[in-house]
């Protein structure tokens, strides 16, 4: 995440102001993934072993959708 995230809040965001505010944001959203992720696999599994991989492919798959359709410029 953080290697295309940082660059372009740095990019989008000119003030410095502006910037550290969504720095923060970013670290703190990464962060509580980091937290809530092994919980919420830990939760899928008990529904079936395969579930937690294939909603971590569909999650990926809907995050390259909406890339794709929201940052043209980037890709």
């Amino acid at each position: 995440m953080n290697a295309g995230a940082y660059p372009m809040v740095n990019d989008i965001y000119s003030t410095p102001h502006d910037r550290a505010d969504y720095f923060a944001r970013l670290t703190s959203v990464a962060g509580i993934g980091a937290m809530l992720g092994p919980v919420v696999g830990a939760g899928l599994a008990r529904r079936g072993e395969r579930l937690p991989f294939t909603v971590a492919v569909a999650m990926g798959v809907l995050n390259l959708v909406l890339v794709g359709a929201t940052m043209n410029e980037s890709l």
